[in-house]
């Protein structure tokens, strides 16, 4: 049988005397192509995911921050409820009968 293709990989020349291996070597080098586009797919796959947990990390130490933020403005807010508790008032009651006016200091907490 008369050699069907010659190929040359640097020195060495293969020669293919049977058509099917001819057919067999351009089915592998389609599956090769094929591969390298998948293994190309799953390469971008991976960058955008690499992206996206990036993203979700730097989302997550924006919320971290922001409760940090929100519980010191809580804490603020509540001593300051807990001082306006602390300050006095002054009362002012008038009894007819007798008329007389009584004016009192207490605070806040006192009422308790």
């Amino acid at each position: 049988m008369p050699d069907v293709s010659i190929f040359k990989l640097g020195e060495t020349a293969i020669n293919v005397k049977d058509s099917t291996a001819r057919t067999n070597a351009a089915s592998a080098q389609s599956t090769a192509s094929a591969a390298q586009t998948t293994a190309n797919q799953a390469k971008t796959a991976a960058q955008t995911a690499q992206k996206a947990a990036e993203a979700a990390s730097t989302a997550a130490q924006g919320a971290a921050s922001a409760a940090s933020t929100a519980q010191k403005a809580a804490e603020a807010a509540r001593a300051k409820i807990e001082e306006i508790a602390d300050l006095s008032r002054v009362e002012v009651t008038y009894a007819q009968g007798t008329e007389t006016v009584t004016i009192t200091t207490t605070n806040h907490a006192a009422e308790g």
